[in-house]
């Protein structure tokens, strides 16, 4: 029963453990899928902003490298904590800035018309968007990369959240698992008080799990054991009560005769004689009962 009990409970674990592991996965994946389109959307309208104040700003001042690059490009760096590049239409790098110290190499960007994203564990957070511009050649590519332990900063946080809910999920099922037994097996046992001549209640549950049906046929068993006993201890001492009234009736009744007179003397030794017989039946009745 004891082992029972154990491979229920480790059975009970794992169902736990791999319904925390799906919930978990599924929040995870969708916490970080969430954070991704986010940031992808702010890229998207802060490149929008950087083209422009490009198209506005670097238009004569191109040689000086003053304005656009040390403020502007610097400013939308931070904002967005990803390395911005901008790329001319021949595929050169006009402009760079990152927001640490931690510079990227140039990235093998895919020049096209579309919108690049990509994201991956093993790489970088990358988006490029491409641009028309009022200066030769006439369109620029923006393109942005953040370092992906600056995503996973907060997906590590739903990672936490998930372990520390696994294991006080675990804790609580195993306390509650091992209080609901303890209690359930000292239901299964608890016998109400009874006296000689009643049945013996015991409340036995209907259904209960396989570990404690032997426990459970036991006690079926003592208790019609008592039970039959106590049937039996009854009829017994009726037996007896019934047996030992029968002589002592005689005997009070011949005595009784004699002493007030309605016996007459002549007839007396016939009547001892009586009371003499039920006396020894008397004696084998108590006798009998002794040996029993």
């Amino acid at each position: 029963m004891a082992r029972n009990l154990i491979y229920r409970y480790f059975l009970l674990i794992l169902i736990v453990f791999l319904c925390i592991i799906t919930t978990g996965l599924t929040i995870i994946f969708f916490t970080y899928d969430s954070l991704k389109n986010t940031i992808f959307q702010n890229i998207e309208r802060n490149t929008g902003l950087i083209a422009d104040d490009f198209d506005n700003k670097f238009l004569g001042i191109r040689s000086s490298n003053d304005f656009f690059t040390n403020k502007m490009l610097e400013l939308y760096s931070k904002n967005l904590r990803m390395d911005i590049y901008i790329y001319d239409a021949n595929h050169e790098e006009v402009l760079s800035n990152s927001f640490n110290d931690d510079f990227f190499e140039r990235a093998d960007w895919k020049f096209s018309s579309e919108i690049q994203k990509e994201i991956s564990p093993s790489k970088n957070l990358s988006y490029m968007e491409k641009f028309e511009v009022n200066i030769e050649p006439y369109e620029i590519y923006i393109g942005c990369v953040m370092p992906y332990t600056k995503v996973s900063v907060h997906t590590d946080k739903a990672v936490n959240v998930f372990l520390a809910v696994a294991l006080l999920s675990i804790i609580f099922s195993t306390i509650f698992y091992w209080v609901y037994n303890f209690f359930k097996f000292k239901s299964v046992l608890r016998i109400e008080k009874c006296f000689v001549g009643e049945n013996i209640s015991i409340p036995i549950p209907k259904r209960v799990t396989p570990e404690y049906e032997p426990l459970v046929e036991g006690v079926k068993a003592i208790q019609e054991r008592i039970n039959y006993n106590d049937r039996h201890m009854v009829e017994f001492i009726s037996n007896i009560s019934h047996e030992l009234k029968s002589p002592l009736t005689v005997i009070k009744g011949f005595l009784g005769a004699i002493i007030d007179g309605t016996i007459e003397s002549e007839h007396r030794y016939t009547y001892l004689v009586k009371i003499l017989n039920e006396a020894e039946r008397m004696h084998q009745i108590i006798k009998n009962m002794l040996n029993v």
